[in-house]
């Protein structure tokens, strides 16, 4: 059974016992102190349960939204056939957008100019997304 079924499950069985314990307590079978305590732990119980199948919910929200986008990404590539080229078009299909970030000058302790002194090289960050996928990393 899964961690969300598990925890479904338990959040109905404390229902039940709220109730149970609830009716006990009014009935006279359980004393209000006992009752206190045994409510306070079964709705934090409760609570944390709650929590914790909203978050595994939405957990499963985004992987079946990754599978879906997956199948689309992959979809479009069987579409295009093999790409001996990257075309104007390819690109456009494949490439959702693309970052260039503003450049930045620092120096380069490999490179001495005649003095000694580190030249300046210029860097520039550029983020690439593609469709379906994301931000395309290089390692």
């Amino acid at each position: 059974m899964s961690e969300l079924a598990k925890a479904e499950r338990r959040i109905a069985e404390l229902d039940n016992i709220i109730k149970r314990t609830y009716e006990d307590n009014i009935s006279g079978k359980l004393n209000d102190s006992l009752f206190a305590k045994f409510q306070k732990d079964y709705e934090d119980e409760y609570f944390t349960l709650e929590s914790k199948v909203a978050l595994l919910k939405s957990e499963i929200e985004d992987v079946q939204g990754k599978a879906a986008d997956i199948e689309r990404f992959i979809k479009m590539a069987e579409e295009c056939g093999d790409v001996a080229e990257l075309t104007a078009d390819t690109a456009r299909r494949f490439i959702d957008k693309i970052v260039i970030h503003e450049s930045i000058t620092a120096p380069d302790t490999e490179n001495l100019n005649s003095k000694g002194k580190p030249r300046q090289k210029r860097m520039q960050e550029v983020r690439v997304y593609i469709n379906c996928i994301g931000e395309f990393k290089q390692e």
